[in-house]
């Protein structure tokens, strides 16, 4: 597993004897109110044995929000049905899940497994009361606790879901348990798929027959293809997460993903723009804002700052990147690699738009955020340069504080090392002679090539632009 930038949380709260708190030693998340009923969650149910009417409520939005990874509120979610009603075994079987593996867990570090089994164990007691199904759902936690054991919980997911065909959800868990361990490789560079992500395609298509509107199955849907040679099959998910569920962030996030990749940049913005406000909303109903989910609503803004971009606005995308670096520098004790990665955003859009003045204007970042600090000093150095000024200092500083960033430092899906790699080579590249500036910026794109996908692209910019813009200058009309 790749170095987390989150620090574990504090998710699981007591709910008796059973429910030690499970200290971190990091600070607790801000002050926050109990957990409610919120509006718009769509109308997406899983009938439980229940008492209780509100029980039966806070586990179906449990369940859409472990859907739509907002995991925290998914555990507030369930810890609130086992409290109205503690009998009831899937509100534990929903607190396990909440607070085990993910495909996002490299970044997020809130895979806890010791919660998960307390979980677990807390839940063992109303096990037998439970109807069979339950049980089986509850029994597939075995392959999480006191280790997770991948290949086990996908065969547990497999039999449960072949046990009972017209449960989607099952079938849902199955194709997202495919993916967690290969997750953000689903496929190959060559357009191959990893192990087992053909029948986790499989297994998402056949819900969406029967349940176009299942918002887990579009969610994973939209991931599943997303690298593959044809993402252009998930334009229905996304055009349905578009309304399904308006009150979940990401999930009203989730079809940028498909919008980027045809080349919709409006439409990405415009969706990212609403999934930052239904965010905001949460947040003041909530008061939750120390949780992991806050990076989800960085990532709508990144998505925006992007999209603008390649749309060629300017003020829109250099907004988005502000706003981005002032909610990321909030977190830059507790979580310095998230914040590292966004904190930079305004060096990144400033330079895409060749903005030398508001480059020199943007303030040294903490120096606990070192890529960030080394994008500074390399934007300093290609505004110098833009200015008709000596970059060389700048540029010996970016390369002096690049070679401090540690090699275990996380830039969301790949190594910070990999894409400061990649601004090294653009520097050079822009202050080549025309001759020679061609095979650097070839090298920037192999180097840019070889990242590990994610969404925005890794690189701030494709560069091919430049390379295009380089064999033009170098009189190479054809090759670009």
């Amino acid at each position: 597993m790749r170095h987390s930038y989150i620090p574990a949380l504090t998710l699981l709260l007591p709910l008796g004897a059973a429910f030690a708190q499970h200290d971190h030693g990091h600070p607790a998340p801000a002050p926050e109110k109990p957990a409610i009923l919120l509006k718009g969650l769509g109308a997406h149910r899983h009938p439980i044995r229940t008492t209780n009417p509100l029980a039966q409520q806070f586990f179906d939005q449990g369940l859409v929000k472990l859907f739509g990874f907002n995991r925290y509120e998914a555990l507030r979610s369930f810890r609130e049905a086992s409290r109205l009603d503690p009998s009831a075994l899937m509100p534990y079987w929903g607190m396990a899940m909440a607070q085990g593996p993910h495909i996002n867990m490299d970044m997020d570090g809130d895979s806890d497994l010791k919660a998960v089994c307390a979980a677990v164990e807390a839940g063992r007691p109303h096990r037998a009361n439970a109807p069979e199904p339950e049980r089986d759902y509850f029994d597939t936690l075995a392959a999480k606790c006191p280790e997770y054991n991948p290949t086990a919980y996908i065969a547990a997911l497999r039999q449960l879901a072949a046990r009972y065909p017209d449960d989607l959800d099952a079938a849902t868990l199955l194709a997202e348990a495919i993916m967690i361990p290969v997750r953000w490789r689903w496929w190959t560079p060559d357009g191959k798929p990893a192990a087992h992500m053909d029948e986790c395609v499989a297994t998402l298509e056949a819900v969406l027959r029967r349940d176009p509107q299942h918002p887990g199955a579009n969610h994973f849907y939209i991931h599943a293809v997303e690298m593959s040679p044809s993402p252009e099959r998930a334009i229905p998910s996304a055009q349905r997460l578009m309304g399904v569920v308006p009150a979940a962030g990401h999930l009203v996030h989730m079809p940028g993903h498909i919008w980027l990749l045809t080349g919709d940049y409006d439409i990405a913005a415009d969706v990212n723009e609403r999934a930052a406000q239904v965010d905001r909303e949460y947040m003041a109903a909530t008061g939750v804002t120390g949780s992991a989910y806050m990076g989800y609503y960085v990532h709508n803004l990144h998505f925006v700052a992007y999209a603008r971009s390649m749309q060629g606005r300017r003020a829109d995308a250099l907004k988005a990147a502000d706003t981005i670096a002032l909610e990321a520098a909030k977190h830059t004790e507790a979580m310095p690699m998230m914040a590292d990665a966004f904190v930079n955003m305004p060096i990144l859009v400033n330079a895409r738009f060749a903005q030398w003045d508001g480059l020199l204007a943007l303030p040294k970042p903490s120096a606990k955020l070192p890529a960030s600090t080394a994008l500074w000093h390399w934007g300093r150095a290609l505004a110098l340069a833009g200015k008709g000024a000596s970059p060389a200092a700048e540029q010996r500083l970016f390369e002096q504080q690049r070679a401090k960033v540690p090699a275990d430092w996380i830039w969301l899906n790949n190594k910070a090392a990999d894409i400061l790699a990649v601004a090294a080579v653009v520097l050079e590249a822009r202050l080549a002679p025309a001759a020679q500036a061609p095979d650097l910026w070839r090298k920037a794109v192999s180097l840019e090539d070889a990242l590990v996908y994610d969404e925005p692209p890794a690189y701030f910019y494709p560069t091919r632009e430049s390379l295009g813009g380089a064999l033009l200058r170098a009189g190479r009309p054809a090759e670009a």
